[in-house]
């Protein structure tokens, strides 16, 4: 089941490079985090068992 998430950026997170999709392991669940058009949100579809 793919869910989309929405997820709200912290400067910390800022170190993290959002021009690509990028997997990061989210609670035990991987997620390909991306930039979207706006910027000012990110949206990841995590796979959620």
């Amino acid at each position: 089941m793919v869910s989309f998430v929405e997820v709200l950026i912290s400067p910390v997170d800022m170190q993290v490079d959002f021009r690509d999709l990028t997997t990061l392991t989210v609670y035990g669940t991987e997620c390909r985090y991306m930039r979207t058009m706006s910027g000012g949100q990110h949206y990841t579809p995590c796979n959620i068992n």
